[in-house]
């Protein structure tokens, strides 16, 4: 078998789980090998040839761009060698990094959807002549 690969491989202690997007459906997978270049995943059976020439790797928190460029079938399982394009990196200037950020950043979408909602309420009022919460 010819070896193609321009970067080091360093293959993993233990396999990591992780989730392959081809064509927008979701492909369990376990990612025992990686290099600068790319990735060697397991799949259970031979993915379907794509429509989209690129697919996206879901592991550990990261997503990455890659290209399918080899699909070795096995006796219960598929090797897939798939060829790094690009990372998603997520801004942090619009992703807070913490559960606290996240959970403050939702506090503050409420308080402002609600401080708007409540000054269209009494917009309205104010112009028909009635308070909002006046009882009647």
């Amino acid at each position: 078998m010819l070896n193609n690969r321009h970067y080091h491989r360093c293959p993993l202690p233990d396999a990591r789980p992780a989730v392959l997007v081809v064509d927008r459906h979701n492909i369990d997978c376990w990612v025992f090998d990686m290099s600068l270049g790319g990735f060697g995943v397991l799949v259970a059976e031979p993915i379907p040839v794509m429509h989209e020439p690129l697919a996206r790797l879901q592991v550990q928190g990261l997503t990455y761009i890659v290209r399918v460029t080899r699909q070795e079938i096995r006796e219960d399982e598929v090797l897939l060698a798939l060829e790094r394009i690009d990372e998603i990196v997520p801004d942090p200037a619009t992703i807070p990094a913490t559960p606290l950020g996240r959970c403050l950043t939702g506090a503050a979408w409420i308080a402002a959807i609600c401080i708007v909602v409540a000054a269209v309420c009494l917009l309205a009022d104010s112009q028909s002549g009635s308070l909002v919460l006046q009882n009647r």
